[in-house]
């Protein structure tokens, strides 16, 4: 991470074995940060303790987008390259409270309405 009135790397995070391709900062917490990458894999950082993950979630797929939902801060939702949304409450096990496969390729982004979690294409058009 950059200081962008330094202009310098204050902070390099390694964790992921391939490139990573989002990341989100937690819509209320500013120093929970989430990330992920083409090695399937979710980490979930708090920038307060350091660059060791809090959690860490391996999936079946490549990560192309990850979420905070904006209306519960401890929900975070990942899209995969097979089209799958996958949703984590991160106070709860590792096991996902929401998994399944929305489209026949990637899926891009995620719009929210509070109370639903929506899921978009790559256009980010609403599909309900």
């Amino acid at each position: 991470m950059w200081d962008l009135n330094k202009l310098e790397c204050v902070i390099s995070i390694k964790n992921h074995t391939r490139e990573v391709q989002t990341i989100d900062w937690n819509p209320v917490k500013d120093s929970i940060i989430a990330s992920g990458g083409m090695d399937n894999k979710i980490f979930l950082y708090d920038l307060r303790e350091g660059i060791k993950p809090l959690f860490s979630f391996q999936e079946g797929h490549e990560i192309e987008f990850i979420s905070w939902y904006p209306f519960n801060e401890n929900i975070i939702s990942a899209l995969s390259e097979r089209g799958e949304m996958i949703s984590y409450d991160i106070r709860q096990s590792k096991e996902p409270i929401i998994n399944f496969v929305a489209h026949e390729k990637e899926a891009t982004c995620i719009s929210y309405s509070e109370g639903n979690l929506k899921r978009n294409k790559r256009s980010c058009g609403n599909m309900f």
